[in-house]
């Protein structure tokens, strides 16, 4: 899938003759098994209830890891680290800023 992706992104190019921000494998990976995840637990929970409906056996269910324990708000390194400071446009996000989520698309 990532290799179709990578394609897709290169005739992308050549047919509209721009450049964009390169893509890069760890990035598409990631995307990848992230997804991934979703697709399985979905399948998971699929089998689960169609278990219980035929055989009327209850089965354990667990609770995934938040991906907010796994993802930190990279969002924020767009911006310089001056412009969080007093005086500058996003002084008052600065003592919350470890604390905003935003969460993966995975789960959107």
């Amino acid at each position: 899938m990532v290799n179709m992706v990578v394609v897709a992104y290169e005739n992308y190019q050549r047919k509209h003759n721009t450049k964009i921000a390169q893509l890069t494998t760890g990035a598409l990976n990631n995307s990848k098994g992230r997804w991934h995840e979703f697709i399985v637990t979905g399948f998971l929970a699929k089998i689960a209830l169609n278990f219980y409906l035929e055989y009327k056996i209850p089965l354990i269910t667990f609770r995934l890891p938040s991906s907010r324990d796994e993802t930190k708000p990279e969002f924020f390194k767009i911006f310089q680290t001056q412009e969080f400071q007093t005086s500058y446009p996003l002084e008052n996000i600065e003592t919350i800023k470890k604390r905003i989520f935003f969460s993966s698309p995975d789960y959107m």
